[in-house]
C-alpha cells in the first residue's frame, strides 16, 4: 500500500506538457507569461491561430497570463488591473488560451 501511495504522489508532482493557443485573429499576437510556483516567470509569444507546446510545467499549480497585442504586465495583479484585456488563469492540461 505504501508503494502505491508513493507512486501517486510522485506522479502528481511530475512536470508535464501543456499547449498554448492564440485564438485571436491571424494578424494578431498573443503574449503569454507562465508564472511558476514556487517562483520564476517565462514569457513567450504565439501568432494568432497558432499553438505551441511547452514542457516542464505543473498544471493545477502554475499560472499563466495572456494578452492580445500587448506584452503581459509584470504580475497577476497588474494583469487584472490592465487597461487592456489581460487574462489570468491556472494552467491546465490540454489547451490554454
Amino acid at each position: 500500500m505504501l508503494g502505491l501511495t508513493g507512486v501517486i504522489c510522485g506522479t502528481a508532482n511530475a512536470s508535464e506538457n501543456a499547449i498554448f493557443e492564440c485564438a485571436a485573429g491571424a494578424s494578431q499576437v498573443c503574449y503569454f507569461s507562465i508564472i511558476r510556483q514556487p517562483g520564476g516567470t517565462q514569457n513567450f509569444q504565439v501568432q494568432g491561430h497558432q499553438r505551441t507546446a511547452m514542457s516542464g510545467l505543473a498544471p493545477g499549480r502554475d499560472w499563466y497570463l495572456v494578452a492580445v497585442d500587448h506584452p503581459t504586465p509584470a504580475g497577476m495583479d497588474a494583469c487584472r488591473q490592465a487597461k487592456f484585456r489581460c487574462k489570468v488563469a491556472i494552467l491546465h492540461r490540454g489547451s490554454n488560451q
